[in-house]
């Protein structure tokens, strides 16, 4: 058995303290090596709950099953993992220190191969310096906001897939938005006035609150898809409803899937996954369902793309498909070192990021960057430095009750400045510009900037 116990005293107090240590999701921005900590059981967290942890050592991945032995709120966490060769006992105490908390971290290895019993010195010498080091990163997050890095020569940024989406998704809205403005707004008047329409009188989602044009656009085409596919001779033989068609049922907003419409809608993976996991819609099932159907179908709509990454942020995120705006701000009055832009987009996620983008430039004549090394840098710039937080999107409804509720998820950031979706329904349709509006000042936070560049 190699047990290593040390103690150290943070400033914060223990009710902060314990829900930090607490937060499986903040595991990886302390614990040295650590991948994802995430619970793999339902219900809120206790005793009992069941747990799963990666970590990567010496570049070789490794994977953990555990569950919590002692919960006791801002008094004690415990947890027991195993794998084939060690079993690991984790024990955290919380105790009031004046102001703040003195928390104590043990670390219980027990080998259990023969293997395992050769490496003991060496895992003994590793267990107590890293107690140490995970207490120390704890108190740094936690009182300063983010671990201190020695900085490189050349400053690298690195596009992964977040990155990368998010990038696509601010790339795609700006053309779009000039697109739909400029050459489709014209399309719907002509098209709605010969079928003697108006525009609808709805809420306005997303991005189409931004400018009147949107706004009148968005209302047209509201009205237009809530026509049946009976009132197609009226129209098919105008340029104008041939444009829109084309529009509408582009792979790039999914595969088509009501021809009884006039303009028939798409439907994406987290559609599909809506529509079978109803009635039972929960935020984790939702992740799942989209990103199996995505891999299923070979998904390359904008929400499909998202859906591969099982990332419930960017997926929120890009579902709304809201432009980002924010400042670009230098740090220093001296001229930094010229970066190095560094693609570390996964292979699939290219693959159908480029049918994506081909698609689009194809239809609308746009030169979208194809997602390569090469186009690192203009999907760096425009994709790690916007703000979602408070992104609202409707995602569906239940006409069963009365009065009609909605589904939405919204984006907004938690106390740790980390990005997070919060699911709700209500009776009422909640849009980007009424959720961002009833968001309030955090004073516990960081700025939001800060909090948001922490949240990637």
């Amino acid at each position: 058995m190699i047990q290593s116990e040390s103690a150290i005293h943070i400033s914060k107090p223990v009710g902060d303290v314990f829900e930090f240590v607490d937060d499986t999701s903040q595991a990886p921005r302390w614990l040295q090596d650590c991948v994802e900590v995430k619970q793999t059981s339902s219900g809120p967290k206790g005793l009992g709950s069941k747990l799963h942890y990666v970590h990567v050592q010496g570049g070789r991945r490794g994977e953990l099953d555990g569950e919590v032995t002692a919960y006791d709120k801002d008094r004690r966490l415990a947890m027991h993992y195993a794998d084939k060769m060690f079993d690991v006992a984790i024990d955290f105490r919380f105790t009031p220190a004046g102001e703040g908390t003195q928390v104590t971290h043990s670390c219980t290895i027990s080998p259990k191969s023969i293997m395992a019993k050769m490496m003991s010195p060496m895992v003994r010498s590793a267990n107590q310096k890293q107690v140490a080091a995970n207490l120390a990163r704890l108190k740094f997050v936690m009182e300063r906001g983010s671990i201190q890095m020695e900085a490189p020569t050349t400053l690298q940024h690195v596009v992964d897939n977040r990155v990368f989406l998010f990038g696509l998704d601010e790339l795609y809205r700006e053309a779009m938005k000039g697109n739909e403005a400029g050459e489709l707004l014209p399309c719907a008047r002509r098209v709605g006035g010969v079928l003697g329409l108006r525009p609808a009188q709805v809420p306005v989602e997303g991005y189409y609150s931004e400018h009147p044009h949107l706004e009148e656009y968005f209302r047209w085409m509201r009205a237009l898809q809530g026509l049946g596919r009976e009132k197609g001779p009226a129209v098919e033989h105008l340029a104008e409803f041939q444009r829109l068609h084309d529009v509408v049922t582009s792979p790039i907003f999914g595969f088509t899937h009501d021809p009884g419409k006039l303009l028939p809608p798409g439907r994406d993976s987290l559609s599909q996954a809506l529509f079978d996991e109803a009635p039972k819609w929960m935020l984790p099932r939702l992740v799942e369902a989209a990103a199996r159907i995505a891999e299923e179908r070979d998904d390359f709509s904008l929400v499909g793309l998202a859906a591969l990454v099982r990332d419930e942020v960017v997926l929120a995120a890009l579902r709304e498909s809201v432009v980002l705006y924010a400042e670009m701000v230098l740090g220093s009055a001296f001229r930094p070192p010229e970066p190095e832009y560094v693609w570390k987009v996964d292979e699939e996620l290219t693959r159908r990021g480029k049918k994506f983008v081909d698609t689009f430039n194809s239809l609308f004549q746009s030169h979208l960057p194809v997602p390569s090394p090469q186009a690192a840098k203009i999907y760096w710039d425009a994709g790690s430095h916007k703000s979602i937080r408070g992104r609202c999107v409707r995602l569906g409804y239940d006409d069963q009750v009365s009065p009609i509720l909605h589904y939405h998820w919204a984006i907004e950031v938690d106390r740790f400045g980390k990005y997070c979706v919060k699911e709700f329904w209500d009776e009422e349709i909640w849009t980007t510009a009424r959720y961002k509006a009833k968001l309030t000042p955090r004073p516990h936070l960081l700025a939001e900037r800060e909090a948001e560049e922490k949240a990637r």
